[in-house]
């Protein structure tokens, strides 16, 4: 008997303890998210401002809304494969945090669309949380900004 309570005791110790641990997860997940979608460049507004639109333009998306005083960009893009529509669609805000400092936050999402029996179209979209994915795009963003200036 004795040996089956310290067995027992043993298993909720590792579950809590995983418990904890992945509750620790989530919590940093949310900060790290923050990180990964937000990147600094040391360019005046109005260049990484148009940049960004160029970028987005450049790689199919539709700019469905724009705001140059508030910085916010709103883009998406659907792909039709078979009887299936891939959604993508992005909130992008460009913060001018002084003359020569310029914040960007990028936020994407992925997913699909389908067609219900009666005609109903169900989105299915989530965010995507890939670091691999956002430094592509901060980095193509940093090329843009490059080639603009050097037209400048």
């Amino acid at each position: 008997m004795n040996k089956i309570l310290k067995f027992s005791i043993v298993v909720i110790l590792m579950f809590c303890a995983t418990f904890s641990v992945e509750a620790q997860k989530n919590k940093r997940n949310k900060t790290d998210i923050k990180l990964i979608t937000t990147k600094q460049f040391n360019e005046p507004y109005d260049l990484v401002f148009k940049a960004m639109m160029s970028l987005m333009h450049s790689e199919e998306y539709i700019i469905s809304d724009t705001d140059y005083l508030t910085g916010l960009i709103l883009v998406n893009k659907d792909t039709y494969k078979r009887s299936k529509s891939y959604l993508n669609s992005g909130v992008i805000l460009v913060d001018k945090l002084n003359e020569e400092l310029t914040e960007v936050k990028l936020t994407m999402y992925s997913g699909e669309s389908k067609t219900g029996l009666y005609g109903g179209i169900r989105r299915n979209e989530s965010m995507i949380k890939g670091p691999e994915y956002y430094n592509d795009w901060f980095n193509n963003l940093y090329l843009e900004i490059q080639r603009r200036k050097a037209l400048r």
